[in-house]
């Protein structure tokens, strides 16, 4: 049994132009496609959702490594330190010794600077 509904002039054009069989028919296969879109919809929000998710964890992998390499440069900047530090003594050492006239039992000899400090 069929029903009466009132709709605009411009809803009855554009339902006209999109008619497919009866009205009924054409309101039903409406009806279908909007399910249709919202499924698909659905479905592609689920599929964003993921890749969201996918890219946030990788981010957040990148942020640990470069808390990890920041960490190793700050090492590394110190070892740098003493090095140039070791280096440095090194070479005051060899200078030390160049100007030194003292026979070699005397260079570096720990005694001699203990001597050094004592009051004549």
């Amino acid at each position: 049994m069929g029903k009466n509904i009132m709709i605009s002039d411009n809803a009855y054009a554009a339902l006209r132009k999109l008619k497919r069989g009866s009205f009924s028919d054409t309101i039903l296969w409406l009806i279908e496609q909007r399910e249709k879109t919202a499924d698909k919809l659905v479905k592609l929000f689920e599929q964003q959702a993921q890749l969201l998710e996918r890219q946030n964890d990788l981010l957040n992998q990148l942020v640990e490594q470069l808390r990890r390499l920041n960490a190793r440069l700050v090492e590394l900047k110190a070892s740098k330190k003493t090095v140039e530090f070791t280096v440095k003594q090194v070479e005051e050492n060899i200078e030390h010794k160049e100007d030194s006239k003292m026979p070699s039992f005397l260079q570096d000899n720990p005694w001699v600077e203990i001597l050094q400090r004592r009051e004549t």
